[in-house]
């Protein structure tokens, strides 16, 4: 028989089935432009390839948040102050941004614990 996603597709609902993608697991800007690509303009779901049960599944609601989430998610950190950088109120701004992203995630999927399999992962 069929694997159950070419089921799906073999019996005319294809429409009903996210668009799906692989991606190295690195960070970099055109990862972000890639992920929406194929995502579109909706929710975007983040997914280990090789985990199961719906370990280090991470939703991104908002198109703006993605980039943020998969530095947090692929262990880029938040801002760093440049010593040579005299506007406090730029790191300031930027470093509340990430927070404030990172709590919504976190309070809205459980982003703290999806991240332990994101870590652990070898692949």
């Amino acid at each position: 028989s069929p694997p159950p996603h070419r089921g799906v597709l073999d019996a005319g609902y294809a429409a009903l089935r996210p668009r799906a993608a692989i991606f190295p697991k690195t960070y970099s800007a055109q990862l972000v432009r890639s992920v929406w690509e194929v995502a579109g303009s909706g929710p975007c779901v983040l997914k280990l390839c090789a985990r199961q049960r719906s370990c280090g599944v991470v939703v991104v609601e908002h198109r703006e948040e993605l980039d943020e989430v998969l530095r947090i998610a692929l262990g880029e950190s938040p801002p760093q102050r440049d010593s040579n950088d005299c506007d406090d109120s730029a790191f300031v701004l930027a470093t509340r941004r990430w927070a404030t992203v990172a709590a919504e995630a976190a309070a809205r999927s459980g982003l703290a614990e999806q991240l332990r399999y994101w870590a652990s992962d070898e692949h």
